[in-house]
C-alpha cells in the first residue's frame, strides 16, 4: 500500500509539524510583540494624560484656594469695620448669643462666622464643579 517504509512517513510528518510550529510560533511572536508595543504606547499616552489632568486639578485647586482666602479676608475686613465704634455702621451691641455649650458671642462675630461658613461652602462647591469639569 505505501511504496516507502513507514519510518519515512513518520519523519516527514515530524519535519512538517516542526516547520509549521516554528512558523506559527514566529507569527505569534510577531503578533505578541505588536500587541506589547501597542499596550506600551497606550500606557505612555495614558500616563501623559493623567499628568496633564493632575496639573489642571492642582492649578484649579490653587485658584479656588487663593480666591477663597481673598474673599475670607474681605469678609474679615468688613466685619472688623462694623466692630469699630467710630464707623457708625453698627453699634457695638452688648447683646450676645448664648450657645448650647455655654459660650457667648456678640452679633457681629456670629454674622462674621456665618458669612465665612457660607463663603467656605460656595468656594467648595466651585472647587467641586471645577474638578468635575476636568477630563
Amino acid at each position: 500500500m505505501f511504496p516507502l517504509p513507514i519510518s519515512f512517513y513518520i519523519y516527514l510528518f515530524l519535519i512538517i509539524t516542526s516547520v509549521g510550529g516554528v512558523w506559527y510560533g514566529h507569527h505569534e511572536s510577531v503578533a505578541l510583540d505588536n500587541y506589547k508595543q501597542k499596550v506600551e504606547t497606550l500606557a505612555k499616552e495614558t500616563e501623559k494624560h493623567n499628568q496633564e489632568v493632575l496639573a489642571q486639578q492642582k492649578a484649579e485647586t490653587e485658584r479656588v484656594t487663593n480666591d477663597y482666602k481673598t474673599k475670607l479676608n474681605s469678609i474679615s475686613l468688613y466685619y472688623d469695620k462694623l466692630r469699630q465704634s467710630s464707623s457708625g455702621a453698627m453699634s457695638n451691641s452688648s447683646q450676645t448669643f448664648t450657645f448650647p455649650d455655654g459660650t457667648t458671642k456678640n452679633f457681629v462675630s456670629v454674622a462674621q462666622d456665618c458669612a465665612a461658613t457660607t463663603q467656605q461652602l460656595i468656594s467648595l462647591q466651585e472647587w467641586v464643579n471645577a474638578q468635575i469639569g476636568i477630563k
